[in-house]
């Protein structure tokens, strides 16, 4: 049973390493180049390890706040989307444009 068990995580982490392979649109603070996703992954798991003594006593409240943000109907969540499409927005300006250059985005209104 165990070498069953040790086998399944062994494959996982083989798996896991295929995120090294996909580029995330997201340059890193110094933009010299994009992370990719074992790196985000790699950061998300160092900002819950910090960042954790914050989150025991706020899980029941966050989850409510992720299924209403998830519903879109209300208005604080409607308020909550528009600040998800506003971020990536403020990245591209403090960017000099990022992700907008390198997808070779335009100002200019479609017809």
């Amino acid at each position: 049973m165990k070498s069953n068990k040790l086998e399944q995580q062994l494959n996982f982490l083989r798996e896991i390493d295929k995120l090294k392979r996909v580029l995330r649109q997201s340059p890193l603070l110094d933009q010299s180049r994009k992370e990719n996703s074992a790196e985000h992954s790699w950061h998300l798991a160092m900002y819950a390890l910090i960042l954790s003594e914050h989150a025991a006593a706020q899980g029941d409240e966050l989850s409510a706040l992720w299924h209403e943000f998830e519903e879109g109907q209300s208005d604080d969540a409607q308020f909550a989307k528009a600040l998800d499409r506003f971020q990536p927005l403020l990245i591209n300006v403090f960017t000099g444009g990022g992700t907008w250059v390198a997808g070779h985005f335009d100002q200019s209104p479609t017809r």
